[in-house]
């Protein structure tokens, strides 16, 4: 069965977060401009995120401009040996800039938040 049936998706990402006892699956929906965020209890169901997206594919550059590259794919979740997301990797491309980028992260459910 389709984990998300509304638009075709690819390059999934997927980890288990033992404190949260749950999987999380990131991906790149096609046509959209943020990469999405799923979990599942047993990795097999699956429902978007309470949070749906885990990153617009736009970056604030150190001069405070906004870089929307023409393609940011492959996501890739390093996690701590927790399972908590520590690092994400995504390939991009736009003009004449091709290569990947690596992003610290901070994954925190809302109930942290609140």
């Amino acid at each position: 069965k389709p984990v998300y049936a509304e638009a075709q998706t690819e390059d999934a990402c997927v980890w288990f977060e033992q404190t949260m006892n749950k999987h999380y699956m990131v991906c790149h929906v096609m046509g959209k401009n943020e990469l999405a965020l799923f979990n599942s209890e047993n990795g097999f169901d699956w429902q978007p995120d309470e949070r749906k997206v885990f990153m617009k594919k736009q970056f604030t550059l150190s001069d405070g401009t906004i870089w929307k590259p023409k393609r940011v794919e492959r996501p890739f979740v390093l996690t701590d040996k927790t399972g908590k997301p520590i690092m994400l990797y995504v390939a991009v491309a736009d003009k004449k800039v091709n290569g990947n980028i690596a992003i610290p992260i901070s994954f925190q459910s809302n109930e942290a938040r609140n």
